[in-house]
């Protein structure tokens, strides 16, 4: 990975990623122009493009490629830092471009993102061969979080369960 600061304040990150699995690395390019919030933009460049896949409100934080199952099927996830959250969203890679992967608690999935000041979590909480989504909402003197777990079906992620527990993360 490298990093430039440009002249204009806008930060660069270049990464070799395979998007969808299919044995051939795409060159990933992140363009972030840091600000107050309300004024951050990230752009992602693939395969030396000229003009940006993808351009989102925040400021660039980090991103992966996950395995989702044995089929190969593959999700890219990119946070962002926007005010004090991190907003997390998910796409697939095909035909060149990043398509939005929807997160919601409603069927059909209507949005596409997960705003928390956590990041949340993949695993194959159910053992079934398919990654969920572990999502925990929190602040730092509850003495409870709600965790909600995502199910994914190669298209959205639509929630199927709900709880609270105790938090592990709580500071005194």
């Amino acid at each position: 990975m490298r990093v430039f600061l440009k002249k204009h304040k806008s930060l660069f990150w270049n990464f070799i990623l395979d998007l969808d699995a299919n044995g051939k690395n795409e060159e990933v390019v992140i363009k972030s122009y840091p600000g107050f919030p309300g004024n951050q933009n990230t752009e992602v460049y693939i395969n030396s493009g000229s003009k940006p896949v993808l351009t989102e409100v925040g400021s660039f934080y980090t991103i992966n490629t996950h395995k989702m199952d044995d089929s190969g099927r593959y999700i890219t996830e990119l946070q962002l830092q926007t005010g004090q959250s991190l907003n997390t969203l998910f796409y697939t890679y095909r035909k060149g471009k990043l398509e939005m992967v929807p997160i919601s608690t409603e069927k059909p999935s209507s949005w596409h993102g997960i705003i928390s000041r956590n990041s949340p979590k993949l695993g194959d909480i159910n053992n079934d061969g398919v990654l969920e989504l572990l999502v925990h909402y929190n602040f730092l003197y509850d003495p409870t979080r709600r965790v909600e777990i995502y199910r994914f079906d190669g298209k959205t992620f639509t929630m199927v369960e709900e709880y609270e527990e105790p938090n592990s993360d709580r500071y005194l």
